[in-house]
């Protein structure tokens, strides 16, 4: 094969376009903060594929070169982007080559410290040379490495996040941090074509589903979770890592509180908006002297206008003030171990008293009725507790208990007769 040598009319016009070169090396230089640049190319094996014709230097030093360096520049305004540039092209050369198998017009990668600029046909979209460099920077965040682009848009969404925490610091009334396990959470969820939008999808759309949740429960009107929330969360660390390989868990994610820290581990980052529903499943209050879920509170508190409309009309109903005494360290896990936590309120305050009003004030409807129920009712105190008689019959029993008015419970079932015993005792 013979030798390949440029015309004389080449030479020429790549003699004539070598200030060009040097001006947009020098740019590249200034974009950078680097030492000197060069650029490398073998025109005898770019030739043929590149169609150059007579005007290389115009082609390649001007058009390629001038694209190139003003993305450069754009992309070295970003601080973050300049440091990862200046690291990963660190032998400050760019190369001009032919890459058959490239997906675009061209590729551009970064080999040994070198920028390749590999071609695979006629020079096309010159404008666009340089522009997936940034695709291919990294930088380190909170000690890892992550995608350069990832970077971005976490300080993009910084304002938002910080919105998101004051608004959390203001339902809690303390400060939270959001610690998210980089590494982890970046192999298992990452979308490597996407990676300039996870940042986003952490930072704001989970975060956001979360703090909501937080908020609604802190807020709650009828009973506030605040207090129960800030009793488990004791670190004001949030934290954000994978579950995807564990095959026991179900869901998008779960959340749990672990040593002080409220822990989101996600399978799929999924439905983000219901992030941290199941929070208030997750507390305890104290109430009169024993420990309950924080749901079987709230619904006690959810139905306590109720409750003081029964007692009302038992009130009435006698003549006299009674007053309500549950023994909760018996009816409480009686009620729970076929019922939700947030159904104690509608059991007790509603279907219990609301059919022992009823019929109280059937029974005292007749005076020698209420008479005979009032001079048995010496304390005024109603009792409902549990029956722990297995071989009795019935739901429930109602009796009278030194003076005390007590229904005792082996089921809460057919609450529209409790009370109608009490005539038989009388």
């Amino acid at each position: 094969m013979a030798e390949f040598k440029l015309s004389l009319i080449q030479r020429k016009n790549i003699k004539t376009n070598e200030e060009k070169l040097g001006e947009n090396l020098q740019k590249i230089k200034d974009a950078t903060g680097c030492d000197e640049w060069t650029m490398e190319i073998e025109w005898g094996h770019v030739y043929a594929t590149y169609q150059l014709g007579d005007q290389p230097g115009d082609t390649i030093y001007d058009s390629c070169m001038t694209a190139l360096a003003e993305n450069i520049e754009s992309l070295c305004k970003n601080e973050d982007a300049k440091s990862a540039f200046h690291t990963a092209v660190n032998q400050h050369k760019i190369i001009f080559n032919v890459d058959k198998k490239a997906s675009s017009y061209w590729s551009e990668k970064i080999v040994n410290g070198c920028l390749e600029i590999g071609y695979k046909g006629s020079i096309c979209n010159c404008y666009e040379l340089g522009r997936s460099i940034e695709g291919q920077l990294t930088t380190v965040f909170e000690e890892v490495e992550i995608p350069l682009k990832l970077k971005k848009n976490i300080d993009e969404v910084q304002e938002k996040h910080e919105e998101l925490k004051e608004k959390l610091s203001t339902a809690t009334g303390r400060d939270f941090t959001l610690k998210i396990e980089w590494a982890q959470m970046i192999t298992d969820h990452m979308d490597k074509n996407y990676p300039g939008s996870f940042g986003s999808s952490l930072l704001e759309s989970c975060f956001e589903g979360l703090v909501d949740n937080i908020c609604s429960l802190c807020n709650n009107e009828v009973f506030s979770g605040k207090d129960a929330f800030n009793e488990q969360a004791t670190t004001g660390v949030i934290i954000f890592n994978s579950n995807k390989n564990d095959k026991k868990a179900q869901g998008y994610f779960t959340v749990k509180f672990e040593n002080g820290d409220l822990v989101v581990s996600f399978k799929s980052i999924c439905n983000c908006y219901e992030i941290g529903r199941n929070i208030p499943e997750l507390l305890t209050v104290e109430f009169e002297e024993i420990k309950m879920p924080y749901l079987a509170r709230r619904s006690l508190a959810e139905y306590e206008e109720k409750k003081e409309e029964c007692m009302g009309v038992i009130n009435t109903a006698t003549g006299k003030t009674f007053e309500l005494a549950i023994d909760w360290p018996k009816i409480l896990p009686f009620i729970l171990k076929d019922n939700q936590p947030s159904y104690v309120g509608s059991t007790l305050y509603e279907s219990v008293l609301g059919g022992l009003s009823d019929n109280l004030k059937s029974l005292c409807a007749d005076e020698m009725s209420q008479e005979a129920f009032n001079d048995s009712a010496t304390t005024g105190k109603i009792v409902l507790t549990t029956w722990e008689d297995k071989k009795a019959s019935g739901y429930f029993k109602e009796s009278f208990e030194n003076g005390d008015v007590q229904i005792a419970f082996k089921s809460i079932c057919n609450c529209y007769e409790i009370g109608r015993g009490f005539e038989k005792l009388l």
